[in-house]
Formats: C-alpha cells, sequence, structure tokens
C-alpha cells in the first residue's frame, strides 16, 4: 500500500538519532527532510527537550508541532504556545525528596516548560551540563514545587534502575519511566510517553488517520516506535530499539534519516 505524501507524518527524535553529542545534523539529513516538506510531506520531532532548546525545528524547518518533554507537551514552536500538555501526578512532592534520601548520590533536574531546577550537582549533572549549555536554578528538592512536566534523575545506569525499582514499589501506576541515555532516568505524566502523545498530535492537526513514520535511537524512542506504521533506527542505536524498529539505517550524524527517508519513497505517491 502506498500513501499520498501529503497525508504522512514523519517523526524523529533529535539527540542521537539526527543529532550526535557535540556535534550538529548533517547537511544530508538536513536536505531530506526539506525535500520530503517540500514535496508536502508533514514532518516533526520528538524529543526529551523542552521548547527552550527547539532551536533545530527552525534549522529543519518543522511544520508540524513538535512533542517535547518526550511527550508531556505538545508545543507550537513558531507560535511559542503550548496546545496540550500533562503534568506529574502531585504525589511527586512525596514520592521525590523520598527517593532522594534513599539515594544520598541522585541528581535531579525539573522542568515546567523553559524552567529547569536543579537539585544535586552530581557528576552526571555535571556531564549533561558539559554538553547541554542550560540556565538553571538550584533548588532543595524538599522545598521546592514539584508542578512539573518531567524530571530528571541522574546517577550511573545501576543506581537508576533501582531507583526506579524503589518508585515503581512505592508509588505503583503514578508516573512513566524512560531512559533517554544510560545515566538518565526520565520521569513523565502516566500515559505522557513519545507514543502516546502522537495521536493528541493527530487530533491537534486534524490528521487522525494520518500513517507516521518515525526514527528514534533511544528507550525513551521505543513506544514511538511501536505506534508508527513505518519505522526506524540509526544502527548507533541501543539493541531494545533496534529490535522494534522496521528498517535500521547509517549511524547518527552520516546520513540515517535521509535513508530512512530514501526507503519511504518507495511507500509514498507525489
Amino acid at each position: 500500500m502506498k500513501f499520498h505524501i501529503e497525508d504522512t507524518i514523519l517523526v524523529s527524535d533529535l539527540d542521537g538519532t539526527l543529532l550526535p553529542h557535540d556535534s550538529k545534523v548533517c547537511d544530508e539529513d538536513i536536505k531530506a527532510i526539506k525535500e520530503y516538506i517540500a514535496d508536502g510531506g508533514h514532518f516533526t520531532l520528538a524529543t526529551g527537550r523542552m521548547p527552550d532548546m527547539l532551536e533545530y525545528a527552525e534549522i529543519l524547518g518543522t511544520n508540524l508541532p513538535c512533542i517535547v518533554g518526550n511527550g508531556s507537551v505538545i508545543y507550537d514552536y513558531y507560535n511559542k504556545k503550548v496546545l496540550w500538555e500533562q503534568f506529574l501526578d502531585p504525589i511527586a512532592q512525596e514520592a521525590i525528596p523520598a527517593v532522594m534520601r534513599e539515594f544520598p548520590g541522585l541528581g535531579l533536574e525539573m522542568r515546567v516548560l523553559d524552567q529547569l531546577y536543579v537539585s544535586r550537582l552530581n557528576e552526571q549533572v555535571r556531564w549533561h551540563f558539559s554538553w547541554e549549555k542550560q540556565k538553571y536554578t538550584l533548588v532543595n528538592h524538599e522545598e521546592t514545587i514539584y508542578n512539573c512536566h518531567k524530571m530528571l534523575l541522574l546517577e550511573e545506569h545501576e543506581v537508576l534502575e533501582r531507583v526506579k525499582a524503589f518508585l515503581e514499589s512505592n508509588y505503583p501506576g503514578a508516573f512513566d519511566y524512560v531512559f533517554s541515555c544510560a545515566v538518565f532516568l526520565e520521569i513523565i505524566p502516566r500515559g505522557c510517553t513519545k507514543g502516546d502523545a502522537i495521536a493528541h498530535l493527530k487530533r491537534i492537526c486534524g490528521m487522525p488517520n494520518a500513517p507516521v513514520f518515525a526514527m528514534g535511537d533511544y528507550g525513551n524512542d521505543i513506544t514511538l516506535l511501536k505506534v508508527a506504521d513505518f519505522s526506524g533506527c540509526p544502527s548507533t542505536a541501543i539493541d531494545e530499539v533496534k529490535a522494534v524498529s522496521d528498517i535500521i539505517c547509517k549511524p547518527v550524524g552520516e546520513g540515517a534519516v535521509a535513508e530512512f527517508i530514501s526507503v519511504l519513497r518507495d511507500k509514498i505517491l507525489i
């Protein structure tokens, strides 16, 4: 079955899929995305980033709202407007101080749109800010406001696995959890993963039946790839992502998305 390109939605993760660490999106990927849009297709990003870090939306020429916060917000980049959002369960005000006390080396980043609050600048938090230049406010995790779109817990991976188990055991069903890299455990509102956000995006855009083509590379992309009609990943993606992808492309930074789009050309009518 072939799809008319103007009816399709192409969604890509940013970091690790289009954007290598300490680098930029390669010209080949930018060119392929812009050609896809020029032919009538729709393209957007689904990222863990928040609106203040969405400059690539303009560089890539996105023509749909972006999924940000790993699925907790849908944001119109050009009009600087939130179109849909969800906040963490209020029990976060109890759960996060509890887990911070249980794991005294745990770093914490909290996001409310463009506002970033940080508690406990551990090694992983400092590493994060070494390549993602962000402004933040230091807070006491026992007293801060927990009405957030998402939180990021940072530690060594084996510690984060125990952190996740602690939260799931003590606060069952309160949150969704995704690893956006080995040392980042993201806490997002229940039912607000990237994959969950696709239905809201299609409704907002008036494209309820649009086929979705998606690319990602890490654990926070798995739900997105599973709901897509056709999915792909860079060869640098983790094994769990490769297992749910329909096609494995070039490494990140070497034209992975351009290769994915070239394969899509056999599935669309222009």
